[in-house]
């Protein structure tokens, strides 16, 4: 009688713990929020390159992919883009629910979206549409943006180009004018460019000056009719 009475408690109390599990089967795990609030970096295309400083009033949350229905926050942003010696501003929001962050100001509009430290987009403006990639900054001259330019010595000599690299610590992201994202590693002051889409292919290298005001190098890239090569140098912003 009492084993009885003692197995149907144990039967109870595992019902009502199963039950309670069923109730929510994703487990809730509680976002975690980036220290940074602001996030320096450039935009450019063929016919511009800039820096790009975006201010936002509070650290955005980044919430687990396994939520589901988070609870939406709407982040105001402020920034700046300077182009040419022009310093233009810039206002939006960025919502944590979809990972939006949409800024405008002076006929630029800017779409992005933030990922872990990264925020990047694309944007539309007086001069065309281009892209941004910008970091997260903690402390001032944190990340360090560089404007560049490119001088093509094989097979067409008379090609040049534009690019824009953003430095935080020894990780290097960017972008050139035709759209296309770089990321890279310096070690000491060499400095060693991929393409984002295959980072096991170095494109360039090149050495930071001892002042870290410059950098200079040459780049090397297949394609289907043959190899390019080409100089290129990069000043700081």
């Amino acid at each position: 009688m009492y084993k009885f009475t003692w197995l149907l408690f144990i039967l109870l109390i595992t019902a009502a713990f199963v039950s309670s599990c069923k109730k929510d089967d994703t487990p809730t795990v509680p976002p975690t929020t980036l220290n940074a609030t602001k996030y320096i970096g450039t935009l450019g295309n063929g016919a511009e390159a800039g820096v790009l400083t975006l201010n936002f009033a509070s650290a955005p949350p980044k919430v687990a992919p396994s939520i589901i229905n988070s609870i939406a926050t709407i982040i105001n942003v402020t920034g700046t883009v300077k182009i040419g010696g022009i310093t233009i501003n810039l206002t939006g929001t960025y919502n944590t629910d979809t990972d939006s962050l949409i800024v405008s100001g002076g006929g630029y509009n800017f779409k992005g979206k933030l990922n872990s430290s990264n925020l990047s987009g694309t944007y539309t403006g007086p001069n065309g549409d281009g892209s941004f990639t910008a970091e997260s900054s903690t402390a001032d001259g944190s990340v360090k943006v560089y404007t560049g330019t490119s001088h093509e010595t094989s097979p067409d000599t008379s090609n040049h180009g534009r690019f824009l690299l953003v430095v935080k610590g020894i990780a290097l992201t960017g972008i050139t004018d035709y759209g296309q994202k770089v990321g890279g590693t310096i070690s000491g002051t060499h400095l060693s460019v991929h393409f984002e889409e295959s980072p096991a292919v170095e494109i360039a290298q090149g050495n930071v000056s001892g002042d870290g005001t410059s950098i200079q190098g040459t780049y090397s890239v297949a394609t289907e009719s043959g190899t390019i090569t080409g100089t290129w140098s990069a000043t700081l912003q």
